[in-house]
């Protein structure tokens, strides 16, 4: 249980840290590789984020199924990860839209 909870968490860590930080991530990688541009990378850091949110719900369905987490704890994996996940979810789009112009 510990060793799921732990990548769950790592996971979501990853998704957020990438999401909030998504512009400043897409800055330092464009700065070191000159032939891509920001905005690509802004896109491909922000679109990793999304993925890794969307597999969140996912790793905790596979894990409560084969045993690796209790059952009366799914709903709160769930809401948690839906919660965190949709604002920043939101906040890298905003910033995605605003670098766009």
């Amino acid at each position: 249980m510990i060793k799921a909870t732990a990548f769950i968490f790592i996971t979501l860590l990853l998704a957020t840290v990438s999401g909030v930080y998504a512009q400043s991530i897409a800055y330092f990688i464009s700065d070191r590789m000159h032939h891509l541009q920001p905005f690509e990378c802004l896109y491909a850091v922000t679109v990793c984020s999304w993925i890794l949110y969307l597999s969140v719900p996912l790793q905790i369905y596979l894990f409560t199924r084969k045993g690796h987490l209790k059952k009366d704890h799914w709903l709160l994996y769930t809401f948690l990860s839906v919660s965190v996940g949709a604002f920043v979810s939101f906040w890298s789009l905003f910033v995605l839209a605003m670098s766009a112009g």
